[in-house]
């Protein structure tokens, strides 16, 4: 259980730095993959529909989870 936790995470930090690097380097081939990239963390997702498919986590579908993610403080991605 332990290696694979390790090799999860080992995957998820290397996705972050390959992100890292494709948004720090200034090259128009690279320019839709910094745009998609952009799009994707910014984009809003809604917890409602999982959360209500799954029995024991429906009340928190009742929760305004929304407009406590909302309260965060908005981060620039330098654009």
């Amino acid at each position: 259980m332990a290696e694979r936790f390790v090799r999860d995470l080992v995957l998820v930090l290397g996705i972050i730095v390959i992100a890292a690097v494709l948004i720090n380097i200034d090259h128009a081939v690279l320019e839709p993959v910094k745009e998609y990239l952009s799009f994707v963390v910014s984009t809003d997702f809604s917890w409602q529909p999982v959360l209500n498919k799954i029995a024991f986590l429906q009340p928190l579908a009742q929760w305004d989870l929304e407009s406590w993610l909302n309260s965060w403080p908005q981060i620039s991605t330098g654009r």
